[in-house]
């Protein structure tokens, strides 16, 4: 049987007319290594890699937010034998065996970890059609786009009337400042699809009735 290595030709050559080759490797300098193994990825992990990208770059991961993250959109393998969570364990495993996740802490069952610039750099550059985020005073939501996740670094920067009806989007993540009741509102009422609205870290007492 024909072993697939890491550096056989036939892969190379795939990636090398493969669009993430031919921009990313020679436009923003993503390694070719770094290319070649998310290749190798099986697909399930693949899609489970690319879905980190909604996290902002350097953030502290966690096991139990990014599993059920994953869980929420569908993405781990059905198994009766096993778990969810031990199927997502499992992945995050994996992506800590290739590098593509590397631990820092660790606080009783939650294990905390980080993808590498340049990781982070290979899963913006894959999900860029689908993720998108919101960094600062100047950026906003453009409702001409079909983004199915949002990342929200700086919750001044969502402005409602941008906030146009979108039923592909999925995921709205917050971080940093925490979001008014009205931007919160806004967002679910412009994203009747919302599989994911992450408000863990801001104590809100009273949730929209749209939700409630």
């Amino acid at each position: 049987m024909q072993q697939n290595s890491f550096g056989s030709g036939s892969i190379r050559e795939q990636v090398r007319d493969d669009e993430i080759w031919s921009k990313s490797m020679k436009e923003d300098k993503i390694l070719p290594e770094l290319v070649l193994s998310y290749y190798l990825m099986p697909r399930h992990l693949k899609q489970c890699f690319s879905y980190c990208s909604v996290f902002p770059k350097g953030y502290g991961l966690n096991n139990v937010i990014l599993i059920q993250f994953w869980m929420a959109h569908g993405v781990l393998q059905s198994n009766e034998n096993e778990e969810p969570e031990s199927i997502g364990m499992r992945y995050i495993n994996e992506l800590r065996s290739r590098s593509f996740l590397q631990n820092f802490d660790q606080d009783f069952d939650f294990l905390y970890f980080q993808m590498p610039h340049d990781v982070h750099e290979l899963a913006t550059k894959i999900a860029k059609n689908e993720c998108f985020v919101i960094g600062h005073p100047n950026s906003f939501y453009s409702s001409n786009r079909s983004w199915r996740h949002l990342s929200v670094v700086d919750a001044s920067a969502v402005r409602e009337e941008s906030s146009s009806r979108n039923k592909l989007m999925r995921s709205i993540l917050f971080f940093g400042m925490r979001p008014s009741q009205s931007v919160v509102e806004s967002c679910i009422s412009s994203f009747p699809n919302l599989r994911v609205l992450d408000l863990r870290n801001y104590g809100m007492e009273v949730l929209p009735g749209s939700i409630a």
